[in-house]
């Protein structure tokens, strides 16, 4: 039968344990309205939504071109590789948030039209998509982040994508 000492290192043991699990408790942090975490690092709040204004190519220039393709992850589920391939276009990442030049700019990346970044490459990695039905959008960015539209339709790629 334990003697006194182990139950009273028992009882004091238990007790810092209880303890720590209720601090850990009181300092976890809540979920936010978008229902993250509120220590979230991306804010995924309704402002992210698609909402760019559109800058037409001009008259007599060949318009940028973009095609996406969407490469799981042989290592890691629910994570894929997205490859963008694009013509008359460079990746001009010095250059974001100033003038607009033609045929130079970034990406966006949106999933169920919600703005989770820019891409600044042909290649841009996304992590840990929710099992579920989602789209995955990219849209051509001028440096001040307008769409390049051609007819006032947004030159853009999307791929339906199902994760298990």
């Amino acid at each position: 039968m334990p003697g006194k000492r182990f139950w009273g290192c028992f009882v004091a043991g238990l007790s810092g344990l209880l303890a720590g699990a209720a601090l850990m408790l009181l300092l976890a942090p809540g979920r936010s309205e978008t229902g993250m975490p509120a220590g979230y690092p991306l804010d995924l709040a309704p402002a992210g939504m698609h909402s760019h204004r559109q800058k037409e190519v001009p008259a007599g220039e060949v318009p940028p071109t973009l095609s996406l393709e969407v490469l799981a992850d042989p290592m890691k589920e629910r994570t894929y590789s997205l490859r963008l391939r694009t013509g008359h276009f460079r990746f001009a990442p010095e250059a974001v948030s100033r003038a607009p030049v033609f045929g130079e700019g970034h990406a966006h990346l949106y999933v169920d039209d919600v703005l989770l970044g820019r891409i600044y490459g042909s290649w841009h990695h996304l992590p840990r998509l929710k099992p579920g039905k989602h789209e995955i959008l990219v849209t051509l960015n001028w440096n001040n982040h307008d769409e390049y539209a051609v007819g006032g339709s947004t030159i853009a790629a999307r791929q339906a994508l199902e994760v298990k």
